[in-house]
């Protein structure tokens, strides 16, 4: 998802090797469905869209979240550093209004209703 959205912050996290880390960061947030990364009012807005539309909404949460911290991503040289970025509340950033921009490939959207819809 990161390459369709931004070539320029995929190359950048693959340098530094920090891949592994922003997967690892989200898997936790999924988890949490961004409560404790998001304030509340966003957080709720979000569950509303995911009870709405599936799966597909927090993984552009995901990826609205770096989309708005791009330009502070770029500067880091380390994944240590990316990781003290991606880890505390989100403040000043509004990922409701980011999501609807993020692009997903529609087989991903197709597999991750076929998910859902198999654990429903």
């Amino acid at each position: 998802f990161f390459l369709l959205n931004s070539k320029q912050l995929f190359k950048h996290l693959k340098k530094i090797e920090g891949l592994r880390d922003v997967h690892t960061i989200y898997f936790q947030q999924l988890q949490t469905l961004f409560v404790r990364n998001l304030p509340i009012e966003q957080a709720t807005l979000l569950w509303d869209a995911f009870l709405r539309d599936g799966s597909v909404v927090m993984i552009r949460a995901c990826v609205a979240v770096l989309l708005l911290l791009e330009s502070k991503i770029l500067q880091t040289d380390f994944s240590g550093e990316l990781m003290r970025l991606l880890m505390p509340m989100y403040k000043g950033i509004d990922v409701c209004k980011k999501v609807n921009e993020v692009v997903v490939p529609k087989r991903c959207i197709m597999m991750l209703n076929e998910l859902q819809n198999k654990v429903v």
